[in-house]
């Protein structure tokens, strides 16, 4: 079987109703157990290859970071990468869960190692451009988006051609934040 990391997108839609995210936990919580302890997901004979389990802990945090439950959604990613430690996504998810708790110095950090771990991966490297620019590091944003343009050597970075238009909102936005009002009105 493969593994299906887009899983929690499509249930993603149940979480309107309070029954159904009980449901969600328990049943991610009872493969879990199932999964580590006899390699099947609960209710099933069949033995699992090691990524079912991988991805389950993925979907798990991924509930957890839905919830708002962030220590358990963080302690859920690491048990995924202490098993996979060369799987991207866990690191990009942990990233977005200390976006979404608020941490946006080490949802930075752990966005450059996860970039770092697939140099040629474009949406890798915009996640961790947007990352920055969240954190008010413009410049340092603008050269990982410069890494992908054509003329990487401009200083004005060709957003249209990247199609990344949420780029110069962003650094928009930073601006606002930082209350450089002149550089604001340029990226708008």
């Amino acid at each position: 079987r493969k593994g299906a990391p887009s899983l929690y997108s499509d249930i993603k839609g149940l979480y309107k109703s309070p029954q159904k995210e009980v449901q969600i936990r328990e049943l991610l919580e009872g493969h879990l157990k199932s999964l580590k302890e006899n390699d099947q997901f609960k209710g099933v004979e069949e033995k699992e290859a090691p990524t079912s389990y991988v991805w389950t802990l993925y979907v798990a945090s991924q509930h957890y970071k839905h919830i708002g439950q962030f220590e358990k959604a963080l302690e859920y990613v690491q048990l995924g990468i202490d098993h996979t430690p060369t799987l991207v996504e866990l690191y990009a998810l942990k990233a977005q869960i200390y976006r979404k708790a608020g941490d946006f110095v080490n949802a930075a950090e752990l966005n450059d190692g996860a970039r770092e771990m697939d140099l040629a991966d474009r949406y890798l490297n915009a996640k961790a451009a947007k990352f920055r620019v969240l954190n008010d590091q413009v410049l340092e944003s603008e050269a990982l988006m410069g890494m992908f343009s054509r003329d990487s050597l401009s200083a004005d970075l060709n957003v249209h051609e990247l199609q990344c238009i949420w780029y110069e909102t962003e650094c928009a936005l930073s601006y606002m934040r930082q209350k450089n009002w002149g550089m604001a009105l340029k990226n708008l």
